[in-house]
């Protein structure tokens, strides 16, 4: 607003602005993701460098995921997922308003006791014209828990694939309500976020029931809302590695 000739801010400058689109997302991208971390992240080969503290879930039947671009040409060597502690719980239900005796809790350190319970597909695809094509399809489960590092696990490709900058993806991750393996909510309530490698950009975050993400829909939260609730988020549950 030019608050010398409206200082009330009762004019729309919307339809006026060039920039005003641009403006409203990066401000979005600020609420939906936090900044209260430090930015300037280390070089890494991982898709998620850090798991954040949302609250945990594990409510959900079909593939629970997110989309985003890729910035740069990249190799991709391994998919994987989060490995929750075997400890760990929810502190709230997964749909349920959050109190101020709710507050998001970092997870748990340590390699044990950390283990699979059930079997999970995970799966890039690539958006070409609006449809999305799968590209890596890969296996997790309690005999083929994969490569432990961290609090994430890591299956190495038959192949490395590579991949141009710019390409759209949705990487996905199968779950069933009550499967024992739980993913990081999408959202916060005053928790950390995760932290993301800068050579990606996250689009949204989003679940789907059938086999292909064609109708894919907002992760449910505790009420109906607007599709910019899931914009520039993620699930901590599936990822992948760049060589």
């Amino acid at each position: 607003y030019d608050l010398e000739k409206d200082p009330y801010e009762k004019e729309s400058f919307s339809a006026s602005k060039s920039f005003t689109v641009s403006l409203v997302d990066r401000l979005l991208q600020i609420h939906n993701q936090g900044y209260s971390r430090d930015l300037r992240l280390p070089n890494s080969q991982n898709l998620i460098l850090d798991d954040g503290w949302h609250n945990l879930r594990n409510d959900l039947s079909g593939f629970i995921g997110f989309e985003f671009k890729l910035l740069e040409d990249e190799i991709v060597t391994h998919l994987g997922m989060w490995d929750d502690h075997d400890r760990e719980f929810p502190i709230r239900s997964a749909r349920g308003l959050p109190t101020e005796q709710e507050s998001d809790q970092p997870s748990f350190l340590g390699k044990r006791t950390r283990s699979i319970q059930s079997q999970h597909y995970i799966i890039l695809w690539e958006i070409k014209d609006s449809a999305p094509k799968e590209r890596i399809r890969l296996e997790i489960g309690p005999t083929n828990q994969g490569i432990l590092e961290g609090e994430f696990r890591y299956v190495p490709l038959p192949k490395p694939v590579p991949f141009s900058g710019g390409t759209h993806f949705i990487l996905s991750m199968s779950t069933t309500t009550g499967d024992g393996d739980h993913f990081h909510d999408d959202v916060s309530f005053d928790g950390l976020s995760p932290l993301v490698n800068p050579k990606v950009k996250i689009i949204r975050s989003l679940t789907f029931k059938d086999s292909r993400p064609i109708r894919v829909q907002a992760i449910p939260s505790f009420a109906d809302l607007s599709l910019n609730y899931s914009s520039h988020r993620l699930p901590v549950g599936p990822t992948l590695k760049f060589k």
